[in-house]
């Protein structure tokens, strides 16, 4: 079974929690991330190897990610 891509929407406080817990667990591919603040959307990209979006139809239109935590 392929593993099941994760993305993330809203990249500030327990997302960092939420993020960890995902690069922890097998059968999972972090993906890509989306916020609207550049800072924090760049910060945590950039902490987690993600694909960052400012903009979440774009990040699903072109990620195609099987599970968000919103």
């Amino acid at each position: 079974m392929d593993r099941l891509k994760i993305a993330i929407l809203g990249c500030n406080g327990i997302a960092y929690n939420h993020g960890h817990a995902v690069k922890q667990m097998g059968g999972l591919r972090f993906i890509a991330c989306c916020d609207r603040n550049e800072v924090v959307l760049k910060k945590y990209a950039g902490t987690f190897g993600l694909v960052a979006y400012a903009d979440a139809e774009a990040l699903v239109e072109k990620e195609r990610p099987d599970i968000v935590i919103i």
